[in-house]
C-alpha cells in the first residue's frame, strides 16, 4: 500500500496501488477489506483529505471520494472525476499537494491547481506567470507548505509565497506572491500554525 492516508473525521484510512483505491474498516489499521477497494481509470499519484473528502491526485487527474460512506460497500461511497487533465507533476518530494482552509493545492505543470469542492479547478499562478514562466520555475520539483494564510511553494529554481488569504493580508492585494530566499527541503505546519521548514546546511 502507498500512499496511506487518515481520513478526517473517521477512524479509517485510504490507501492506493496502481490505480486501485483500498479502505480500512474503522479503528482497525490491519483491516483492508476487498469489500471497499474502488479501480479508477488513472494510477494514482497522491492522496490528500481534506476534512472527509479525499482529493485523488492521478495520472491525468484529480477525483473527489467522499471518504465516509457510512457503510462497507464501495458503492456506498461517491466518485467524482473533475474532467480537467491537470495531473500532479511534483515527483519525489513529498509535498507538491496539500490541503489548506483554501482548498487542496497541487503543482500541475499549467501552474498550482486549486481544487475546492466539485468546483472547477483554479490555477493560482495564472496571475502571476505565463504557462511557459512557470515550466521554467522546474514545477516538477515542487514542494508546498502552508501557514496562516500564506501558501509557501518552494521549487529547485523558485521560492516564493502566495496570499491565500486577503482579508487578512489585504495590503497585499496588489502584490499577492513575493519572493522569499529561504530554499527547504520539506515544510510542515505545526498544531500551534507554525510552519517548520528543514533546510540544508
Amino acid at each position: 500500500l502507498t500512499n496511506i492516508t487518515a481520513i478526517g473525521g473517521t477512524m479509517a484510512m485510504v490507501a492506493s496501488v496502481g490505480n486501485k483505491l483500498y479502505f480500512s474498516k474503522a479503528g482497525q489499521p490491519w483491516n483492508w477489506p476487498r469489500s471497499q477497494e474502488m479501480t479508477l481509470d488513472d494510477n494514482i499519484i497522491d492522496i490528500v483529505d481534506q476534512n472527509g473528502a479525499l482529493y485523488i491526485l492521478t495520472t491525468s487527474g484529480p477525483y473527489v471520494v467522499q471518504g465516509d460512506g457510512g457503510c462497507d460497500e464501495r458503492q456506498c461511497r461517491v466518485v467524482t472525476k473533475l474532467e480537467y487533465k491537470m495531473p500532479l507533476i511534483a515527483c519525489g518530494t513529498g509535498s507538491g499537494a496539500l490541503a489548506t482552509p483554501f482548498g487542496v493545492i497541487y503543482a500541475s505543470n499549467e501552474g498550482l491547481v486549486q481544487l475546492v469542492a466539485n468546483a472547477a479547478p483554479k490555477v493560482l499562478t495564472d496571475e502571476f506567470y505565463t504557462v511557459e514562466q512557470w515550466r521554467a520555475l522546474r514545477p516538477e520539483t515542487t514542494r508546498l507548505g502552508y501557514s496562516n494564510g500564506m501558501l509557501f511553494c518552494v521549487t529547485d529554481a523558485e521560492s516564493m509565497v502566495i496570499f491565500l488569504n486577503t482579508l487578512s493580508y489585504q495590503n497585499h492585494t496588489l502584490n499577492r506572491l513575493i519572493t522569499i530566499s529561504d530554499k527547504p527541503l520539506a515544510m510542515i505546519e505545526m498544531h500551534n500554525g507554525e510552519l517548520m521548514m528543514l533546510e540544508n546546511n
